[in-house]
């Protein structure tokens, strides 16, 4: 289950290893517009996408234009082995009411909104301002801008599937109950993030541009770890 998690999740991070030397390029067209290229591009790639999309998806199964029998019958199979609505008649996946209070009592449940929030927050500033970062901190070109920031998002990319895999090892073997597996991994996830950006604030100058990079691939290395362990936890409140 977490290699599927971590494999579904690594679209953001290829969407930063592709877009950021693409952006990088496209600032340097000056004749077709520079920094507003990036914008129009990337405009019309969404448009189309979400006309795809549109097109494509469906609500339930039972609808999909292009499932096969096989794939419909697995999916209805598994959502009522999990107690799931499978009508085909509604989009409603739930029935019954939602144990709101449970859910607003649950330690569990804001340890993990901390790990999400946290997450979130980091992955945010870093795709939002990373290559402000480099250009104003490091004070690197425009071309080996767009290299440094996608640099960040591969490794990123790697590990994902990399600890995704692992994990389903450990948890195959028993070789830790999952509490254990996620406490450990989670810890040093936190701690090497936490050591990585204290060394890009204030270690980091234009003349250590290599420190910066092994800084940005060891925060990214351990950022991917949260997709395979309090991610997966998530997926387990759910089933």
């Amino acid at each position: 289950m977490t290699r599927i998690g971590s494999f579904t999740m690594t679209g953001k991070a290829l969407a930063g290893t592709i877009g950021f030397p693409i952006s990088s390029k496209l600032c340097q067209m000056q004749n077709f517009g520079g920094w507003k290229l990036v914008f129009y591009v990337f405009a019309g790639i969404g448009a189309l996408w979400t006309a795809i999309w549109f097109w494509y998806s469906s609500s339930t199964p039972a609808h999909h234009k292009y499932i096969n029998k096989n794939e419909e019958e697995y999916i209805r199979g598994e959502l009522k082995r999990l107690d799931i609505n499978h009508n085909p008649n509604t989009t409603k996946l739930y029935y019954g009411s939602v144990p709101w209070k449970k859910i607003c009592t649950s330690k569990a449940i804001y340890i993990n909104l901390i790990c999400q929030f946290t997450f979130n927050f980091s992955e945010a500033i870093l795709s939002a301002y990373l290559p402000t970062y480099l250009s104003k901190v490091l004070q690197v070109n425009l071309s080996t801008n767009g290299y440094l920031a996608m640099l960040s998002f591969f490794v990123q990319l790697i590990f994902q599937v990399i600890f995704g895999a692992v994990t389903d090892f450990i948890h195959k073997r028993e070789l830790v109950s999952s509490t254990i597996c996620c406490k450990i991994f989670q810890a040093g996830e936190n701690i090497l993030c936490a050591i990585a950006y204290i060394g890009l604030a204030f270690f980091v100058n234009k003349n250590t541009i290599a420190l910066g990079a092994t800084f940005l691939v060891l925060n990214d290395t351990h950022l991917a770890k949260c997709v395979c362990f309090f991610a997966r936890d998530l997926q387990c409140f759910c089933v």
